[in-house]
Protein backbone atom coordinates (compact mmCIF):
# COMPACT_ATOMS: atom_id res chain seq x y z
CA UNK A 1 0.00 0.00 0.00
CA UNK A 2 1.87 3.40 -1.11
CA UNK A 3 1.67 5.89 1.85
CA UNK A 4 -0.91 8.54 -0.39
CA UNK A 5 -3.67 5.27 -0.43
CA UNK A 6 -2.28 4.88 3.77
CA UNK A 7 -3.22 8.48 4.13
CA UNK A 8 -6.50 8.52 2.55
CA UNK A 9 -7.57 5.32 4.49
CA UNK A 10 -6.35 6.92 7.68
CA UNK A 11 -8.77 9.91 6.77
CA UNK A 12 -11.40 8.19 5.85
CA UNK A 13 -11.58 6.22 8.82
CA UNK A 14 -11.07 9.27 11.20
CA UNK A 15 -13.92 11.02 9.69
CA UNK A 16 -15.81 7.88 9.78
CA UNK A 17 -15.29 7.75 13.75
CA UNK A 18 -15.91 11.09 14.05
CA UNK A 19 -19.32 10.99 12.50
CA UNK A 20 -20.56 8.37 14.25
CA UNK A 21 -19.61 9.82 17.88
CA UNK A 22 -21.45 13.27 16.87
CA UNK A 23 -24.68 11.28 15.30
CA UNK A 24 -25.06 9.38 19.07
CA UNK A 25 -24.89 12.65 20.50
CA UNK A 26 -27.43 14.50 19.27
CA UNK A 27 -25.76 17.47 18.12
CA UNK A 28 -24.27 18.28 21.67
CA UNK A 29 -20.76 18.73 22.08
CA UNK A 30 -19.89 17.82 25.56
CA UNK A 31 -18.19 20.90 27.38
CA UNK A 32 -20.87 23.19 25.91
CA UNK A 33 -24.29 20.91 27.18
CA UNK A 34 -22.77 21.36 31.42
CA UNK A 35 -23.51 25.29 30.70
CA UNK A 36 -26.98 26.58 31.13
CA UNK A 37 -26.14 29.19 28.19
CA UNK A 38 -25.66 26.43 25.61
CA UNK A 39 -27.97 23.59 26.79
CA UNK A 40 -30.89 25.17 27.44
CA UNK A 41 -30.85 28.26 25.35
CA UNK A 42 -34.40 29.21 24.62
CA UNK A 43 -36.03 28.08 27.73
CA UNK A 44 -37.87 30.34 30.31
CA UNK A 45 -36.41 31.03 33.17
CA UNK A 46 -37.14 32.44 36.28
CA UNK A 47 -34.94 34.51 38.92
CA UNK A 48 -36.16 36.95 41.75
CA UNK A 49 -35.27 40.51 42.42
CA UNK A 50 -36.20 42.49 45.25
CA UNK A 51 -36.49 46.29 45.19
CA UNK A 52 -36.66 49.27 47.73
CA UNK A 53 -40.40 50.73 47.41
CA UNK A 54 -40.09 53.51 50.07
CA UNK A 55 -41.09 56.26 47.03
CA UNK A 56 -43.70 53.80 45.79
CA UNK A 57 -47.59 53.62 46.71
CA UNK A 58 -48.14 50.16 48.12
CA UNK A 59 -51.37 49.67 46.29
CA UNK A 60 -49.93 50.16 42.78
CA UNK A 61 -47.57 46.95 43.35
CA UNK A 62 -49.74 44.24 42.55
CA UNK A 63 -49.72 43.96 38.79
CA UNK A 64 -47.02 42.33 36.55
CA UNK A 65 -44.72 44.49 35.57
CA UNK A 66 -41.92 45.22 33.01
CA UNK A 67 -38.64 46.10 32.53
CA UNK A 68 -40.11 50.04 32.21
CA UNK A 69 -42.78 49.42 34.81
CA UNK A 70 -40.69 48.31 37.45
CA UNK A 71 -41.68 49.97 40.71
CA UNK A 72 -38.95 50.89 43.38
CA UNK A 73 -35.08 51.32 43.34
CA UNK A 74 -33.06 47.78 42.87
CA UNK A 75 -31.75 46.32 46.50
CA UNK A 76 -27.72 44.87 45.79
CA UNK A 77 -28.67 41.25 47.81
CA UNK A 78 -24.38 41.05 47.41
CA UNK A 79 -24.18 43.53 50.00
CA UNK A 80 -26.54 42.09 52.44
CA UNK A 81 -24.79 38.86 52.04
CA UNK A 82 -27.46 37.19 50.78
CA UNK A 83 -27.30 35.03 47.23
CA UNK A 84 -30.03 35.91 44.79
CA UNK A 85 -30.06 31.87 43.58
CA UNK A 86 -31.35 31.46 47.00
CA UNK A 87 -34.18 34.05 47.21
CA UNK A 88 -34.76 32.51 43.47
CA UNK A 89 -34.89 28.90 44.62
CA UNK A 90 -37.41 30.38 47.98
CA UNK A 91 -39.50 31.85 45.31
CA UNK A 92 -40.11 29.62 42.70
CA UNK A 93 -40.21 25.82 44.35
CA UNK A 94 -42.58 26.96 47.14
CA UNK A 95 -45.96 26.02 46.64
CA UNK A 96 -47.58 26.86 49.52
CA UNK A 97 -46.35 29.54 51.95
CA UNK A 98 -47.12 28.83 55.24
CA UNK A 99 -46.06 31.49 58.43
CA UNK A 100 -43.02 29.77 58.75
CA UNK A 101 -41.50 30.01 55.46
CA UNK A 102 -43.08 33.65 54.98
CA UNK A 103 -41.12 34.35 58.91
CA UNK A 104 -37.61 32.53 57.14
CA UNK A 105 -37.88 35.07 53.98
CA UNK A 106 -38.11 38.20 56.62
CA UNK A 107 -35.31 36.88 58.74
CA UNK A 108 -33.11 37.13 55.90
CA UNK A 109 -34.12 40.80 55.87
CA UNK A 110 -34.58 41.78 58.85
CA UNK A 111 -31.64 44.57 59.09
CA UNK A 112 -33.01 46.34 56.08
CA UNK A 113 -36.44 46.07 57.13
CA UNK A 114 -35.88 48.94 60.15
CA UNK A 115 -35.01 51.16 57.30
CA UNK A 116 -37.05 50.75 54.37
CA UNK A 117 -39.63 48.39 52.97
CA UNK A 118 -38.55 46.02 50.43
CA UNK A 119 -40.89 44.34 47.34
CA UNK A 120 -39.57 40.66 46.60
CA UNK A 121 -40.49 40.33 42.64
CA UNK A 122 -40.06 36.85 40.29
CA UNK A 123 -38.89 37.72 36.66
CA UNK A 124 -39.69 35.60 34.28
CA UNK A 125 -38.13 35.41 31.20
CA UNK A 126 -39.35 33.53 27.82
CA UNK A 127 -38.72 33.99 23.98
CA UNK A 128 -41.19 35.33 21.93
CA UNK A 129 -42.92 34.53 18.82
CA UNK A 130 -40.95 36.70 16.84
CA UNK A 131 -37.30 35.52 18.59
CA UNK A 132 -36.96 38.47 21.11
CA UNK A 133 -37.07 37.97 25.04
CA UNK A 134 -39.58 39.25 27.25
CA UNK A 135 -39.25 38.99 30.99
CA UNK A 136 -42.37 39.86 33.29
CA UNK A 137 -42.31 41.04 36.30
CA UNK A 138 -45.00 39.38 39.10
CA UNK A 139 -44.78 41.07 42.69
CA UNK A 140 -44.75 38.08 45.32
CA UNK A 141 -44.25 39.38 48.87
CA UNK A 142 -44.22 43.10 50.46
CA UNK A 143 -41.71 43.80 53.47
CA UNK A 144 -42.07 46.44 55.60
CA UNK A 145 -41.06 46.73 59.39
CA UNK A 146 -43.90 45.51 60.78
CA UNK A 147 -45.81 44.09 57.70
CA UNK A 148 -45.71 41.34 55.42
CA UNK A 149 -48.20 41.20 52.26
CA UNK A 150 -48.23 38.16 50.14
CA UNK A 151 -49.28 38.23 46.47
CA UNK A 152 -52.91 37.28 46.12
CA UNK A 153 -52.34 34.78 43.58
CA UNK A 154 -50.29 32.44 46.00
CA UNK A 155 -51.10 29.85 47.95
CA UNK A 156 -51.10 30.36 51.97
CA UNK A 157 -51.79 27.96 54.35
Amino acid sequence: MTPVKKAVRIILVTFLIYGVLVASHEGEFWPFSIYPMFSQAGNPWKRAIVRDVSETDRDSLWQVMTQETLAGEPVALDRLNINTNDIANYLSKTEVWTEGKLNGLRKLFDRELSHRPLLLLQARGFLTEQDSVRVQFTPFIYLSGDTTIINKSLRTE
